[in-house]
């Protein structure tokens, strides 16, 4: 009895052995490093535009040999002569300023000034690889898919030339081997006039015919009597029609012309393949595009946040700061825009910049990839922090156990950059919150600076003795590094209260008092906070010879310019200095400056720069224990209404998103909230209506003397999805109400017709100023607390174990339930907004 065996493996084999050939045709050229294409790329540029015999040295005016120092006072001089501030007239004088600063940072890099000066002496290769050519001539996205595709195309003919041969190789075999045992075997009867065979394929005898010198008919199952036709003249040769750059757009076509085309068999399913391919891209690509929205949104109000940012950067920029600080999104969510962020604040304002980078919930490729970025963005700074876990962190686990603590990341650091990067770390002078042990606290500082810091930059503190005193406590412990205070500016009185309970700051007596004096005026808080920190650096600069200080702005500049003018740091005239900028100015440095001023909270406008900036949660989540001592453990939907209701009437002191008891104004509002809470509207913020209060009133007044204060009714709550529609239906009734309402899926809702309409809320008029409005709602700023609201309850359901039915529940009511925000327009009607939702 014959075997036929078949060689399936042959036609990948074969492609295998052309892919090996062809890649060993591919020149292995990697002679230079990306540093050495940068050199080349600036040194053509420098010769185009100057001459061919400049070099770096020469077009400075530095001798080959000069130290950092005469390079430094080069770079100064030339920098001042050719800032495009000066030179508006020539064109180009910004690629001069830009060029100035690439070169220079080559030549104060010692590796990076070794092989430029390797080149110096040597010249200039002409042949620098294939990889160089590639990015100095890099071919458009149209012509490089093309290409790409007609080399995929290539491949498939090869492919499908292998098979075909394959194919008829085996079929020639298989008639072969059964010829064979027809003779050998001599079947008598029937079974041998017919040229009939029994064969054995893998483990089945299978009855087959010889018809021919290549063509065999087998009989798989006798029973059925289907029978399979292999003839090496019916084998498929590979037809140019039947690639796939050809067969697709044709197979699109039939569709839409609604008639068919008949395909090969083999080919139908590497179409259908090819179909699902493109759709699950199509469908990546366009989660990608929503979460980097979503995440615009978030940080700083979008692109107009953003661009504003970059306008208000060009005039902080002439306070001639050492350097500037630019955070890290948790986990890095704004990975994009921190070093977008600190690259124009490298090239275009010449500023040295400090990049923070957490490593909490951050992989090892994500970090790698961040200081790749920054290396060559010119970014030489870089503030190494832990970032905060996940708040409920009971139950938390690491992303990366590589990474657990700031020290981890030093370390990373130092081991694969050397000293490429100026590494700084926190420091906290009153103790680590998650560190009880201010002795143990101290040690893990020291370590940190023994891994690689080479200075440290302190939280906010309003206690200057106790900085003082745990600065020499740092000299004490062998700490030598330069340690950088950080100064907070008080914003307002709600966000300075966030900050200092969150980061568990202390704060004198004394200036808690004065504080509560003055909560209720926002531009007497801002003026508190400037001359509390001028007061702060003095005392620091007396005390313990700090000339060094790191301003927190929150985005916001009047406050820093006021303090480094009380210090005589800065002259006034400075700002109305005209800048340039790519971005559209604002035209008047005054306003520019102060009409965002006073933040307020989630209800800015979202076209801030400091929109979305202030990295203290707008709501709270305690550490597990207490947590469930303040909040219990829900198990049911009435237990949840239960908690609401006992925080409107003040039995509970405050919610994951309510930090405080409710404010004094609300009182008036407390019973219809009670009544709200207890119909299943859970409500997370509101006010009520108020016409022309004065300014000075007890419970509604806030601004100067002398004005009148309004407020416009709206109430925001979390409601269940069969609650909502009908809720929604009752709310579009009324022509004098507009709403938002969007759920953790991301479905929305709303009778707002205006996409980038602003609604104000809270308004004032006073005398001798612009009305002023502190508090806006729109769906911009909604969408964006939406991804914070939600959040918050997944990080109350991590503070109760897994399994557990409190954590069930919340988990549930996250995903069911909707967030809807509701405004009462018609401000002189005080009752309507409540009497509608109670209706």
């Amino acid at each position: 009895m014959a075997r036929v065996k078949f060689f399936q493996n042959q036609g990948i084999l074969s492609l295998l052995l052309i892919a090996m050939v062809l890649f060993s045709m591919v020149p292995k050229v990697k002679a230079w490093t990306e540093a050495d294409f940068e050199i080349f790329d600036i040194v053509d540029a420098l010769e185009k535009a100057e001459g061919k015999d400049v070099n770096f040295y020469n077009w400075i005016g530095v001798a080959p040999s000069a130290t950092q120092n005469e390079i430094s006072k080069a770079y100064r001089k030339l920098s001042l002569k050719w800032h495009p501030d000066k030179n508006k007239g020539d064109p180009k004088a910004k690629e001069r300023f830009t060029r100035l600063g690439v070169i220079v940072s080559i030549l104060r890099d010692p590796r990076s000034r070794e092989r430029y000066n390797f080149f110096y002496k040597n010249g200039v290769p002409r042949w620098r690889g294939t990889g160089y050519l590639y990015s100095r001539f890099r071919p458009g996205l149209g012509t490089v898919t093309v290409v790409l595709l007609l080399i995929a195309a290539g491949m498939q003919h090869i492919a499908g030339q292998i098979n075909y041969h394959q194919e008829k190789r085996k079929i020639s075999q298989f008639v072969a081997e059964a010829r064979s045992h027809m003779i050998h075997d001599a079947p008598k009867g029937r079974a041998a006039t017919l040229g009939r065979s029994y064969i054995e394929v893998g483990q089945r005898n299978m009855r087959c015919e010889v018809k021919g010198d290549n063509y065999i008919v087998v009989y798989p199952d006798e029973r059925t009597g289907e029978p399979i036709h292999l003839n090496t003249e019916w084998v498929t040769k590979p037809a140019v029609n039947n690639l796939f750059i050809i067969a697709w757009p044709k197979r699109l076509i039939y569709k839409v012309l609604g008639k068919k085309e008949e395909f090969e068999d083999e080919y139908e399913e590497e179409i259908a393949e090819g179909d699902q391919a493109v759709e699950e891209e199509q469908k990546a690509n366009a989660d990608s595009s929503s979460t980097k929205k979503k995440s615009l949104r978030k940080r700083g109000g979008g692109e107009k946040g953003f661009a504003n940012l970059i306008d208000r950067l060009g005039r902080m920029a002439k306070l001639e700061p050492e350097f500037i600080s630019c955070t890290w999104g948790a986990g890095g969510s704004t990975h994009d825009r921190t070093l977008e962020l600190c690259t124009i604040a490298q090239s275009l304002y010449g500023l040295d910049t400090l990049m923070h980078l957490t490593c909490t919930n951050m992989e090892k490729a994500k970090i790698d990839e961040a200081l790749e970025q920054a290396k060559k963005a010119g970014i030489r700074n870089i503030l190494a922090l832990r970032g905060d876990p996940p708040r409920g962190h009971e139950y938390w686990t690491p992303v990366d156990n590589q990474f657990q603590h700031a020290i981890d990341l030093v370390k990373y650091i130092r081991q694969h950059y050397g000293d490429t990067f100026c590494i700084g770390v926190a420091g906290y002078p009153e103790g680590h919150i998650d560190c009880p042990d201010k002795e143990q606290d101290m040690q893990y500082l020291r370590e940190k600076v023994d891994a690689g810091a080479d200075f440290i930059l302190t939280q906010l503190f309003y206690d200057v003795e106790a900085c003082v005193t745990w600065m020499q406590k740092c000299r004490a412990h062998g700490i030598q590094v330069p340690i950088v205070p950080g100064i907070m500016p008080i914003p307002t009185y709600q966000s300075f209260r966030r900050m200092i309970n969150l980061c568990n700051v202390k704060v004198p007596a004394n200036v808690m008092s004065d504080l509560d004096a003055i909560k209720g005026d926002d531009q007497k808080v801002k003026e508190y906070g400037v001359n509390l920190a001028v007061e702060m650096i003095q005392a620091l600069h007396k005390e313990a010879g700090i000339c060094n200080f790191h301003i927190s702005t929150l985005n916001l500049e009047r406050s820093t310019r006021l303090i480094l003018e009380a210090l005589h740091l800065h002259k006034e005239t400075g700002l109305q200095a005209k800048k340039v900028s790519p971005w559209a100015p604002i035209h008047d440095p005054a306003k520019a400056e102060l009409w965002d001023e006073f933040p307020n909270g989630r209800y800015g406008d979202s076209r801030s720069p400091a929109y979305g900036e202030n990295t203290y949660s707008a709501g709270q989540i305690l550490p597990t224990s207490q947590a469930i001592s303040k909040w219990g453990q829900p198990e049911t939907e009435q237990d949840i209404t239960e908690l609401f209701v006992d925080y409107i009437n003040g039995q509970v002191k405050s919610l994951p998103w309510c930090e405080e008891a409710l404010h004094t104004e609300s009182e008036a509002i407390r019973q219809r909230l009670t009544d709200i809470n207890q119909r299943g509207y859970w409500t997370v913020s509101s006010q009520p209506a108020v016409n022309g209060a004065s300014s000075q009133d007890e419970v509604y007044g806030w601004g100067p003397k002398n004005g009148y204060v309004y407020q416009k009714a709206f109430i925001e709550f979390f409601v269940s999805d069969q609650q909502v529609g009908e809720l929604l239906c009752r709310l579009a009734k009324d022509d004098s109400i507009t709403y938002y309402a969007t759920n953790q899926k991301g479905d929305f809702s709303t009778n707002v017709s205006d996409a980038d309409a602003q609604n104000a809320v809270t308004w004032g008029v006073f005398p001798g100023k612009e009305i002023i409005q502190p508090t806006i709602i729109e769906k911009a700023s909604f969408e964006a607390w939406k991804e914070e609201a939600f959040s918050l309850w997944t990080e109350w359901e991590e503070q109760y174990a897994p399994g557990s039915t409190s954590k069930k529940i919340l988990h549930d009511i996250r995903d069911r339930y909707w967030l809807v925000n509701v405004v009462h327009n018609d401000f002189q009607k005080s009752n309507l907004l409540f009497d509608v939702m109670l209706s």
